[in-house]
């Protein structure tokens, strides 16, 4: 047991976890999810409406940047710059962008 977690801690270090968190209106948040629906194993992503309450830590830091929402992408520990449409979201994740 103890060489699997070694191992997780391998992949970890050698293709860091990315982060992607999305903070938008509600009535935009499908067009912001479209980007996400591409599985990756190594991504976590989380679509939170802006208004929500009880975030904390680094989730209530991200908040949306204008009307439309913000999308944060983090990989280990460095984050790129915000991202403002889901087309951007979209070319930074590799993903089709929505019709």
């Amino acid at each position: 047991m103890g060489h699997a977690t070694l191992l997780l801690a391998l992949r970890a270090l050698l293709a860091p976890p990315q982060l992607v968190v999305v903070r938008a209106p509600p009535e935009r948040l499908a067009a912001w999810r479209a980007p996400l629906a591409t599985y990756s194993a190594l991504r976590r992503a989380f679509a939170i409406p802006t208004g929500a309450d009880g975030l904390r830590g680094l989730l209530a830091e991200r908040a949306p940047r204008g009307p439309n929402g913000t999308a944060y992408v983090c990989e280990g520990v460095s984050c790129r710059a915000p991202i403002d449409t889901p087309a951007d979201l979209a070319a930074a994740l590799g993903a089709p962008a929505a019709a």
